[in-house]
């Protein structure tokens, strides 16, 4: 049925400032921007038919904003205070060589 709501993908709080559908559907991006407070910023991915959180990278009290991915699905792009990073998608997770 179309417009019939089918997932909701819940991860840490904060205001969505950007989002990807993954190129071939199976991975759902988002990057959630702190609103005001204390409240961290993070970087999500997570399993498009299941739902599952898959990967979770926080940014403190950053900006983080706009996120996109590959088209062959090697990599996520996103935006932390104007700086654009680009990362490795692995088993899936989001590698960018930082803990």
């Amino acid at each position: 049925q179309s417009g019939r709501q089918t997932r909701t993908y819940l991860g840490a709080g904060g205001s969505v400032m950007g989002l990807s559908i993954i190129a071939d559907d199976s991975l759902i991006a988002a990057s959630k921007s702190r609103i005001m407070g204390t409240s961290p910023s993070y970087v999500l991915l997570w399993d498009a038919k299941t739902g599952s959180l898959l990967a979770s990278k926080e940014y403190g009290q950053s900006r983080v904003g706009a996120v996109a991915d590959r088209p062959d699905r090697s990599a996520l792009a996103y935006v932390v205070d104007n700086v654009v990073h680009l990362v490795k998608l692995e088993n899936p997770t989001i590698a960018d060589g930082k803990k």
